[in-house]
């Protein structure tokens, strides 16, 4: 995922807050946590919007299915869920090479 230095996702304007906690964070962790504040405000956006309730609860639904149900296919053109999915590849990605190290000291 590209990141600016302070872990800020190009396209996406994070509040305050969320910049001054990404500035303390640990680099290593910076791009991860942009990217739930990321996903933060956008699910904020999506209540504080308002309208008819149901409408809102179906939006908030499809984020749900989309990002807690892992079908993330669903989501392409959603810049956030693609980023999403773009860092959970490589979290596994790293995890099988972890389990091969160690499958390789045993």
């Amino acid at each position: 995922m590209n990141t600016s230095e302070n872990g800020a996702i190009p396209g996406v304007e994070l509040a305050a807050l969320p910049r001054l906690l990404l500035a303390y964070a640990p680099v290593a962790s910076r791009d991860w946590q942009a990217l739930c504040w990321s996903l933060d405000q956008r699910l904020a956006s999506v209540v504080r919007r308002g309208g008819e309730p149901t409408i809102i609860a179906i939006k908030l639904a499809w984020w749900d299915e989309v990002l807690a149900s892992g079908e993330l296919q669903k989501g392409r053109g959603e810049p956030l869920v693609e980023r999403t999915d773009r860092r959970l590849q490589g979290e596994i990605q790293a995890g099988l090479q972890r389990l091969g190290q160690v499958d390789h000291q045993l």
